[in-house]
């Protein structure tokens, strides 16, 4: 990538970091995505320019892995009551993501803490006992997590 073309991608970066407490978690992690394969563009500029890019894209990706935090959290804690399908449903939804993101440690430690969430509230309906087995089975024995 030509470094002119480096630096448009990068302001047009920071034009969207004006927005980026308005955008939803989803918005959030596709454009972390994109920064990550910017990221990995750096490589093929001049070295003055990589380090400058470099150094763009970690401030960048910084701030909006905290607003996808805070995105995910205002999300999390504004949920409707839901049903124990429903809650099965997410389960199967969160596992599915971490499943794919085999490579992203950091996104499959966000979908572990969602699918604990999830834990949490199916074992707060009653006769939830085989999903949450099934929950604590995956948590315990493919994600290798200790304690449930």
């Amino acid at each position: 990538m030509e470094p002119e073309t480096m630096g448009a991608k990068l302001h047009e970066f920071s034009e969207r970091q004006r927005d980026g407490q308005a955008l939803t978690a989803s918005e959030l992690e596709g454009l972390l995505e994109q920064l990550h394969g910017l990221a990995s563009d750096v490589h093929g500029l001049p070295h003055g320019d990589q380090q400058a890019s470099t150094a763009k894209i970690d401030e960048l990706r910084k701030q909006y892995t905290d607003w996808y935090d805070a995105a995910v959290e205002q999300e999390r804690t504004s949920r409707p009551v839901q049903t124990l399908p429903a809650l099965e449903d997410e389960y199967c939804e969160y596992r599915e993501q971490w499943l794919e993101a085999e490579a992203d440690a950091d996104r499959r430690s966000a979908l572990e803490a969602e699918i604990i969430d999830c834990l949490a509230r199916v074992d707060a309906k009653p006769d939830s006992d085989q999903v949450a087995s099934r929950i604590r089975s995956f948590l315990t024995d493919e994600a290798g997590l200790e304690g449930f």
